[in-house]
């Protein structure tokens, strides 16, 4: 048998300074969003960068629990400043931007990779 924390994670990670990008395969249970967000920061720590990308393009909608362990993550900041995320659809980012917002959080959608790098680097 397999543990929680031994399973191979759904997301790949390539350092891109000034940001890590986080390109995942399918959507992470809670226990794989913890795992994820763990590397994730040791990755910024590492590499002392403050933004990250991530590409959900693809991926189905994470689990509630999932969800609300990522939005945890993104407002407490600790190790970022700027996080975006690719998306399909333009109903998603207009959603996840209108979520973001109301929320105050340090995150932003995007349907075009170019734009959401160009973000990051300001």
């Amino acid at each position: 048998m397999v543990r929680d924390d031994e399973a191979p994670l759904q997301s790949t990670f390539s350092v891109e300074p000034p940001f890590v990008r986080v390109t995942t395969t399918a959507a992470p249970d809670l226990a794989g969003t913890q795992r994820v967000l763990e590397v994730l920061d040791g990755l910024l720590r590492e590499h002392r960068l403050r933004a990250v990308l991530f590409d959900t393009r693809g991926v189905d909608p994470p689990t509630p629990d999932a969800r609300e362990c990522w939005w945890a993550w993104i407002e407490a900041a600790t190790h970022h400043d700027r996080v975006a995320v690719i998306v399909m659809s333009e109903m998603t980012q207009i959603r996840g931007n209108m979520t973001a917002l109301s929320r105050r959080s340090p995150v932003r959608s995007f349907t075009d990779i170019a734009v959401a790098e160009a973000w990051l680097r300001e």
